[in-house]
């Protein structure tokens, strides 16, 4: 009721209302679930950099630190992913471009909505102007 009290909120355009204490919770179940996952959206969702690594700290200090640098980025994928099941296309991504990609927005045939699939299963073959999800330091990473 009280949601319809605010004028620029509208359910037709797909607006939700976020229950911040549902949303921990459910943080911390997934964490139960997937160690680290609290952390990985924490540092996601929060803004820093870390562009020097230290010879002083122990090399897990300097590789979390330059993982809480890390941001998400979407791009679309080159042509040449076509054809590609997920797994591959993010092995790929990862041992030639140091690009993580998490996920991949699919449309289905004839439907003018799309919908994003994290970490789809192995038999999901990308399509040709499909966009990916990213997790890099930059922007400039993912474009090239």
């Amino acid at each position: 009721a009280y949601l319809l009290n605010i004028p620029s909120w509208n359910w037709k355009r797909g607006d939700d209302c976020v229950c911040l204490a549902e949303l921990k919770l459910g943080f911390l179940a997934q964490s139960c679930l997937a160690p680290g996952f609290s952390t990985l959206m924490a540092n996601l969702f929060s803004m820093r950099s870390y562009k020097t690594l230290s010879p002083d700290m122990p090399q897990w200090l300097n590789d979390y630190l330059r993982g809480t640098g890390m941001e998400m980025y979407t791009e679309l994928l080159s042509n040449s992913f076509a054809g590609l099941t997920f797994p591959e296309a993010a092995e790929l991504c990862f041992l030639k471009l140091k690009l993580l990609l998490i996920a991949i927005e699919a449309r289905q045939e004839g439907a003018d909505e799309s919908y994003i699939l994290i970490n789809p299963r192995y038999d999901v073959k990308l399509e040709s102007n499909i966009r990916g999800f990213f997790i890099a330091e930059s922007a400039d990473e993912v474009k090239r």
